[in-house]
């Protein structure tokens, strides 16, 4: 069963897991689906994480190893619907490894729209 949908807009390509990030086939997934996306030259890569109530260490890793090749290849990366666990760490600790922080998928798609 697929975990992770990805939606095209134009060149922002929209990842949204399905479930939970903890660490098993689903965190393989969004990163496999990361890599996808890369390797087609799309100019932003927003993760939604509105159906994601948890995520876990390694959930976290995955997002942070996203943002690193993002980064490495020029693509603007956000995240949108945080948990309040992404949320809190980034407040409570400037947890600034993680990608752009933003409430709605509309302002994760415009910020990776932008040039």
């Amino acid at each position: 069963m697929k975990t992770t949908q990805i939606k095209w807009l134009n060149r922002v390509v929209v990842l949204s897991p399905t479930t939970d990030l903890l660490g098993g086939h689903e965190t393989d997934e969004l990163s496999e689906a990361f890599r996808s996306v890369c390797t087609e030259g799309c100019q932003g890569i927003v993760v939604s994480c509105s159906n994601v109530r948890h995520i876990n260490s390694t959930g976290l890793g995955v997002i942070v190893q996203c943002r690193r090749e993002a980064q490495r290849i020029g693509t603007r990366i956000a995240i949108c619907f945080p948990p309040r666990t992404v949320d809190a760490l980034r407040k409570e600790l400037f947890f600034k490894h993680l990608p752009r922080v933003l409430e709605t998928e509309e302002e994760a798609v415009r910020f990776c729209s932008e040039r």
